[in-house]
Parts: C-alpha cells; sequence; structure tokens
C-alpha cells in the first residue's frame, strides 16, 4: 500500500512540475515576442 501511494504522489508532482514548466515556457515565450516587437 505505501509503494503504490508514493508511487501516485511521485507521478502527481511529475505531472504537476511538468504542468507549470510548459506554463513557465509559455509565459516566456509570450513576453520575448512583447518586447521584440
Amino acid at each position: 500500500m505505501n509503494k503504490i501511494v508514493s508511487g501516485a504522489v511521485g507521478i502527481v508532482l511529475l505531472l504537476g512540475g511538468a504542468g507549470s514548466f510548459a506554463l513557465w515556457n509559455a509565459n516566456a515565450t509570450v513576453a520575448a515576442s512583447s518586447v521584440s516587437s
């Protein structure tokens, strides 16, 4: 049971980290394009 919970928590953290990184990346791209134009 503990291994399953730990695995689930790890997956959620991994997905959350990937999601926030993608969001940050998109924001950085938008900022760069608005600065250059």
